[in-house]
């Protein structure tokens, strides 16, 4: 058999060796909530330990543990199990008799036994997503200084608050913690890198880098609870919305390569950078005051067939002895080729070998072969089952507001983008695009510290959330909820400077 038909009979499980390797991938993600993503970067960058090790039925142990050594275990069992303590609520929803207890992120150590969903067992490892992001976004030298500076503010240190230092001290106290780990990027890490600075707008990967830079400075003004918060706020978009981003690339590749496969010669490496990497802003993942998930369903269908077809470009290429050369393609700080060079040069291969695929019409070969393809496969597509499943449940549940299961605690989660349309039952739910406040203040801030002192207008706002591939339609600049939440909280205020608009204000600025 050969390794075009064997890819052909299991799609879903096989990918050429350069399509794996290259910028079109990712950490694959599953069902995911905020809570988790935060505790998956505390055991990646400080503690060394991977998702899959944390057992849930720890934290009855270690409130036993805390609770001889204060000879008080009621007050233990407050701390960590009961609410108004470290306990987050229950999730509706949840399974079993007696569901899974959790904790709240609050400090590093807290991760060891919580933040993670489950029984334990062979869990994917969000902290990889992160770093990827980060790669992504910088590339490898500037990413090492971002890191540095993100495992100094994870940490504890003797500027938090007495009440975090406390537990992390208690916590600490039953474990032998190890070295926090060196961390380096992988090659599979920075494939995406753009490397080229674009007058078109960042990915969401550069946006989230930039934005991540500058909240980290606010933990000194906040207190680790309201600064972890906002922590989490940045790291569900982010993450979500660059393997939206990985979506788009897919697409967006595989549309050239039908061209190149027409005989037509790829674009200029800035034409390639500015489609791939800022053309989301024009093409939007979402829309403020939109339902999400059909927009999420559809991305992601078009991402598998684009996946496909890549895919049956890389084999077919191979057979016919004309196999793509280079390995992978994607960024290469080795020989400083930049991920847009690297993506030209395998769009020329395909128009310079176009016979090998098929010396009648390569493209319609292409096609015709994705289209069978694609019937095969149809719950992949619709997203009901493989992968696709997986990657709306990680979009949808880190970008959706939390439901909890007790009315009194429906407002614990505040740092969604996703809205939780209440009163719907949960198969017709929909899931807008509302962000919640904490969302809400982490885009002040990163627009408005991104404007370096200059007002920040509601379109440079606007602008902003561009970058992260999110559409806020006109009318919602003028008198929509966007505008109103952000009234609401404070960060807007009337500027006869704005031609009778509103500004921006930053949300920790000493001016407010």
């Amino acid at each position: 058999m050969s390794l075009l038909e064997d890819f052909r009979n299991e799609p879903a499980k096989k990918s050429h060796d350069a399509y794996k390797d290259s910028l079109f991938t990712f950490t694959a993600p599953e069902y995911s909530t905020a809570e988790v993503l935060l505790g998956s970067l505390y055991r990646k960058v400080l503690l060394g330990i991977h998702d899959k090790e944390v057992d849930l039925e720890s934290i009855k142990k270690l409130t036993e543990d805390i609770g001889n050594h204060w000879h008080q275990p009621r007050l233990a069992e407050f701390l960590l199990t009961q609410r108004g303590g470290l306990a987050s609520p229950l999730r509706s929803g949840q399974k079993g008799a007696i569901p899974y207890p959790q904790l709240m992120p609050l400090v590093p150590s807290i991760a060891r036994y919580a933040c993670v969903l489950g029984k334990k067992r062979n869990r994917w490892y969000p902290g990889d997503l992160a770093l990827q992001v980060i790669g992504s976004g910088l590339g490898h030298p500037n990413a090492a200084a971002l890191i540095g500076k993100l495992q100094a503010a994870l940490a504890v240190a003797s500027n938090d608050g007495v009440f975090s230092r406390f537990i992390a001290q208690e916590i600490d106290a039953l474990t032998v913690a190890d070295p926090v780990p060196v961390i380096t990027l992988d090659q599979d890490d920075v494939r995406a890198y753009n490397g080229i600075v674009s007058a078109g707008g960042r990915s969401p990967a550069e946006q989230w880098c930039y934005d991540l830079d500058v909240l980290l400075p606010l933990k000194n003004k906040l207190t680790r609870r309201q600064w972890t918060v906002l922590l989490e706020a940045l790291l569900r978009l982010g993450l979500p919305t660059h393997v939206l981003w990985v979506c788009h690339a897919n697409i967006s590749a595989w549309d050239l390569a039908l061209r190149a496969a027409d005989g037509n010669l790829p674009p200029s490496i800035e034409e390639i950078a500015s489609l791939i990497w800022s053309s989301h802003r024009k093409n939007p993942f979402l829309e403020i005051g939109r339902d999400s998930v059909p927009t999420i369903k559809q991305l992601i269908e078009r991402y598998v067939i684009a996946r496909f077809g890549l895919n049956i470009i890389l084999y077919r290429l191979q057979e016919g002895n004309a196999a793509w050369p280079h390995g992978f393609i994607g960024h290469d700080p080795s020989i400083n080729q930049t991920a847009p060079a690297s993506l030209s040069k395998f769009l020329r291969h395909i128009h310079d070998h176009r016979n090998a695929i098929d010396p009648t019409s390569a493209r319609a070969w292409l096609r015709n072969e994705v289209a069978r393809l694609a019937d095969m496969n149809l719950p992949l597509l619709r997203c009901t089952s493989g992968f696709t499943k997986n990657q709306l449940e990680f979009v949808r549940h880190s970008l959706g507001q939390i439901e909890a299961h007790d009315e009194e605690q429906r407002s614990y989660d505040q740092s969604y983008l996703l809205s939780n349309s209440m009163g719907a039952s949960r198969r017709s739910r929909l899931w807008p695009v509302r962000p919640g406040p904490a969302m809400l203040i982490l885009l002040a801030h990163s627009a408005t510290s991104a404007a370096n002192g200059v007002p920040v207008s509601l379109e440079d706002f606007r602008s902003h959330l561009a970058n992260y591939g999110l559409a806020v339609p006109p009318d919602e600049l003028l008198h929509g909820k966007l505008t109103l939440d952000l009234q609401k909280l404070g960060l807007l205020v009337d500027s006869p400077d704005a031609a009778g608009g509103r500004l921006l204000v930053g949300p920790f600025s000493e001016k407010r």
